[in-house]
């Protein structure tokens, strides 16, 4: 392919994906032969995007569609990853609209409004709808008041390679926002089962039930403040079910704090999602009761 040709193509191709960001969902990425090309072109593209005022919304998409493409490499999805997670402490964690946004809208506070209300409708959870507004926990709505809300719910995906949770937005089209990531530790031997689960249940202060594996050293259940309590300081603890046939036999899994920040990145657990000080308590605000959450190999 000469030079010329090339140029066009790419032009193309970034034409796109990146013409579209006036619209709901943009279109995304085809993986060709010449796929990690045009995910590098792309991802430069969505760079340039990000430093360009009024663009933001357009770069947030273009640099999810990289993070969530097949043939990007674990370095581009790094690349997007860290230009995302500087995006969405304006573009999803503050009160800032942004024109063309499709997760985020703004309300018009109502007589009778509740913040449950508002979390019912939006899909976003009420604590999330706090810290984006700036609210304290004891803050009223205020009729007349304009308050930023987002599309929820929120969704997650756990890779065991990676040793890593992503929490995302789903558009009715389908399209994939990246919201909040976090380094985890997964199963010891292959302990963690792949599938899809989903959120059925999540509670603070937990009492912890020994896995069988450990049984032998551990062989009564543990209460929060114990000495020995492995659910760390929140003592979180989010229940998953089975949402397939592949899953629906998977018991006692979860994905809950620890009190080992070492093996946070490891595979050290019994099979259970370790989530780290760090990240666990903006993970469990953001994931709800039904919420989908699949882990890949």
């Amino acid at each position: 392919m000469n030079k010329r040709v090339w140029g066009y193509c790419l032009a193309l191709i970034v034409a796109v994906l990146v013409g579209g960001w006036n619209h709901a969902q943009s279109k995304p990425l085809t993986a060709t032969v010449s796929a990690n090309s045009t995910v590098s072109a792309t991802l430069a593209e969505a760079v340039k995007l990000q430093k360009t005022p009024g663009q933001e919304i357009a770069a947030r998409r273009v640099l999810n569609q990289v993070y969530f493409h097949p043939a990007a490499t674990a370095d581009q999805k790094t690349q997007a990853r860290k230009a995302l997670t500087d995006l969405n402490k304006t573009t999803i964690f503050s009160a800032k609209m942004f024109d063309g946004d499709n997760l985020a809208y703004a309300h018009t506070v109502r007589a009778g409004d509740t913040l449950g209300n508002l979390a019912k409708q939006s899909g976003c959870p009420v604590t999330i709808i706090r810290q984006i507004n700036g609210m304290t926990a004891d803050g009223v709505l205020k009729a007349g008041a304009t308050v930023k809300l987002l599309r929820g719910p929120f969704h997650a995906q756990i890779n065991k390679a990676a040793c890593t949770l992503d929490v995302f937005a789903c558009g009715t089209g389908g399209e994939k926002t990246l919201v909040y990531h976090a380094r985890v530790a997964v199963g010891k031997n292959n302990a963690t089962p792949e599938g899809k689960f989903r959120m059925a249940g999540k509670v603070e202060k937990a009492t912890w039930y020994p896995p069988p594996s450990l049984k032998a050293k551990h062989p009564n259940p543990m209460k929060w403040g114990e000495k020995g309590y492995p659910l760390g300081k929140d003592g979180i603890f989010m229940r998953l079910a089975g949402a397939e046939p592949a899953t629906e036999k998977c018991k006692g899994y979860g994905i809950h704090s620890t009190n080992d920040q070492s093996s946070i990145g490891k595979a050290r657990s019994s099979g259970c999602i370790r989530v780290g000080d760090k990240d666990i308590r903006q993970v469990y605000n953001l994931l709800t009761e039904g919420s989908e959450v699949r882990i890949v190999p």
